[in-house]
């Protein structure tokens, strides 16, 4: 992590501006980043009972160094990125059903559960979560976003209710 330069004012030393440019650029750089990855997914998503479901987004919105595994549904960093990433996450179900639902929505780093967050809706409404969370990516490591539900139910497929998944470089 890059942590902020304490300035110094020298008796006789006036900053100029390009020092004010260098005090505040670098350690608020992440503020500036763009998604390296940015995906949804579009189709209906059936959730059996009790099983995790890797999410297989299928509109990519942002991937500029082509981290996206359509096969496998994970993305990776490029060689050269190793560092914090924040991983943005959220997931929609509909429970049709009888019982009271719990969905999580959870990411997932080399196939282990990294974090989740649960949501618990009430018999025949919808549910939805959504999450932040900060991880050490280094080149290689697959993330993947995951949903789990405790009842069988799908996914919505309606605009704003899609599951998505955005990662955003931070520092090294």
């Amino acid at each position: 992590m890059t942590y902020p330069i304490v300035p110094v004012f020298p008796a006789g030393y006036a900053p100029v501006p390009a020092d004010f440019d260098n005090w505040i650029q670098e350690p608020f750089e992440w503020l500036t980043s763009k998604p390296v990855f940015r995906a949804e997914y579009h189709g209906t998503l059936s959730l059996p009972a009790t099983t995790r479901t890797t999410i297989p987004y299928d509109t990519i919105g942002d991937d500029p160094y082509s981290g996206w595994n359509a096969t496998s549904h994970y993305w990776t960093p490029p060689p050269q990125g190793s560092g914090w990433y924040e991983i943005s996450t959220t997931a929609f179900a509909t429970n049709p059903g009888s019982a009271t639902q719990q969905l999580v929505a959870a990411v997932y780093l080399n196939g282990a559960l990294y974090f989740q967050s649960t949501c618990w809706g009430a018999t025949g409404h919808a549910c939805g979560t959504t999450m932040a969370v900060i991880a050490y990516l280094t080149a290689g490591t697959q993330v993947q976003g995951n949903i789990y539900s405790q009842v069988t139910t799908t996914t919505t497929a309606t605009a704003g209710q899609y599951p998505t998944m955005e990662i955003v470089w931070l520092s090294t």
